[in-house]
């Protein structure tokens, strides 16, 4: 577990994610305001991101360019209800690309039972205080 006081500590953490942990497909679970969006744009830079990271809150999937062409997909499921709402935004269409995937909000629509191995990432704020999980 990683506690992060502020900005500067949250960009550390996605360095040594991005070092020890990263995989494909990346969960972002925790609560609005938790630092989900704020993480990716710390952790793509380090992946080769060229773009500017937003938050795909109403675009649903946002595609940063990289300098080794592995793109970086940001995905958020907040506003998704169903399996069938995230095949009509051309997810399952992306999967097979040679490409990282950090998905906020995957607990939402149980894609851990479809993507076993994905790296999970949960963030828990207490007292103003992150808490940030590995599994």
């Amino acid at each position: 577990m990683f506690i992060v006081n502020n900005l500067d500590e949250l960009e550390e953490v996605a360095k040594e994610i991005s070092i020890n942990y990263i995989k494909k497909f990346n969960f972002l679970n925790g609560d609005i305001g938790a630092g989900k969006t704020t993480f990716v744009s710390f952790i793509a830079p380090l992946l080769g991101a060229v773009d500017t990271v937003i938050s795909p809150t109403f675009s649903i999937i946002n595609r940063y360019r990289t300098k080794n062409s592995k793109d970086i997909y940001h995905i958020d499921l907040y506003r998704l209800e169903s399996i069938g709402e995230l095949e009509m935004t051309g997810f399952y269409d992306l999967i097979d690309n040679d490409a990282y995937f950090f998905i906020e909000w995957a607990d939402k629509l149980n894609l851990l039972d479809e993507f076993k191995s994905a790296l999970q990432i949960n963030f828990d704020v207490k007292n103003g205080v992150r808490e940030i999980t590995v599994i």
